[in-house]
């Protein structure tokens, strides 16, 4: 990391100075220079990236080198496996523990992974498929459980272990749908603000119709920075998917930049390998805006997906995906979501518009 904050410094001799100098001026009012960058700082804590709040919080410090800034600082530099005060050995343990157990309440669009049109044409003639099949939606209840552990193996280096189980219950329809998923990553620092991911990730969908299972390895490389002003973080990534009928490559690249009061923006592309016989992702471009109103977190998001690879009965097929979703914290335990996506395919029978709906609730955690 750049400047006196670089993970590679020695911190027990530079943060004995900056104690004392912070313990000194801890009264006096922040420099000018200081107060300009609490915005970006703020808008970059709300970026939902862990690196980029701590580079923020570390650049903020080199002009404001108060103790509440330092004890911030200090406090995510401890998340992440650096903490300020080095000790000679090499930093290992256990670095946080969580549980959450936490209510669902949701309007599904597809709660039984059926398909979303029932009729369809092939040469003229019209076709239509069994109404059983056919995708049922309606408000669902139901719960999450699920938890995350990390431990640190070196300074900078830690393991990050996480997984979750919900269930949910269509009162309507009478049928339930689960899910599950665990991820494992292996986060590390290499040099100044350049980090390397390993990830291993896992996960499995129980509907009424259908099970379904997906797995990915990755490798991201990331690296913060600041230019014109503002904080940014970059990512390189080569993931490797495993789904039941194929197989996939995807490359991707992600961009967030904290603006400052405006908030903080990312733009995230993925190209994927061309797959024979299989409607696979061929590109995905995700814009993503993150702010405040009325003191309250707000996130937005617009994505466009193409897919393509298949065909159905001698059609071939294509199709692009739109997504709009907003998600807004009502109070600190409840946030309400709403997402829109269209499917527009060569083939009509893929064609769809839905609408769902989201109300979070924290729950509890332990």
């Amino acid at each position: 990391m750049g400047g006196k904050f670089s993970p590679n410094t020695n911190y027990g001799t530079v943060m004995k100075n900056f104690v004392i100098g912070a313990i000194l001026s801890f009264l006096s009012a922040a420099p000018l220079a200081a107060q300009d960058r609490i915005p970006v700082l703020k808008s970059s804590a709300f970026s939902g990236s862990e690196r980029l709040a701590l580079y923020s919080f570390t650049e903020h410090f080199k002009t404001d080198r108060s103790v509440a800034v330092l004890n911030a600082v200090n406090s995510r530099m401890q998340r992440l496996a650096f903490p300020i005060f080095e000790t000679g050995t090499p930093q290992t343990g256990l670095l946080l523990k969580t549980g959450r157990v936490s209510p669902i309440l949701s309007y599904d669009d597809n709660i039984n992974g059926g398909n979303r049109s029932s009729d369809f044409d092939v040469g003229g003639f019209t076709f239509s498929g069994d109404p059983k099949f056919l995708a049922k939606e309606g408000v669902v209840i139901g719960g999450e459980v699920g938890g995350t552990l990390r431990y640190a193996y070196g300074r900078g280096r830690y393991f990050d272990l996480s997984g979750g189980l919900s269930a949910v219950y269509s009162p309507r329809h009478e049928i339930s749908k689960y899910a599950i998923g665990v991820s494992a990553c292996s986060r590390n620092h290499i040099q100044g603000w350049t980090f390397v991911d390993f990830c291993a990730r896992g996960n499995k969908l129980f509907t009424e119709l259908d099970t379904s299972t997906s797995h990915a390895i990755s490798t991201t490389g990331t690296q913060l920075f600041s230019f014109a002003g503002f904080d940014h973080e970059a990512s390189i990534g080569v993931r490797q998917s495993f789904y039941d009928s194929y197989d996939q490559t995807i490359a991707s690249f992600e961009l967030t930049t904290s603006l400052g009061r405006p908030g903080s923006v990312s733009l995230g592309v993925e190209v994927g390998e061309h797959v024979n016989g299989a409607n696979a992702l061929m590109d995905r471009i995700v814009l993503g805006y993150r702010t405040e109103v009325l003191n309250r977190p707000v996130s937005f998001s617009m994505s466009r997906s193409v897919f393509d690879g298949s065909s159905f009965f001698g059609l071939d097929r294509e199709d692009k995906n739109y997504g709009l979703s907003v998600k807004a914290s009502i109070t600190r335990q409840i946030s309400l979501g709403i997402s829109a996506r269209r499917n527009e395919s060569t083939v009509e029978f893929f064609s769809y518009d839905s609408i769902s709906l989201d109300l979070g609730i924290a729950g509890f955690t332990f």
